[in-house]
């Protein structure tokens, strides 16, 4: 398996790391764990 592994870094099929969080989405998760958490609490 880690030769699989070196093998696609190697070849450029796995880079190995996500592209980070734009402003956009750190919004869209925050609000929807904001959500979430209200929700819960509600219910409790």
């Amino acid at each position: 398996m880690r030769e699989l592994n070196a093998h696609r870094r190697e070849t450029g099929e796995s880079k190995g790391y996500n592209p980070s969080f734009t402003k956009e989405d750190r919004s869209r998760f925050l609000q929807s764990l904001d959500r979430a958490v209200m929700t819960l609490l509600r219910q409790a």
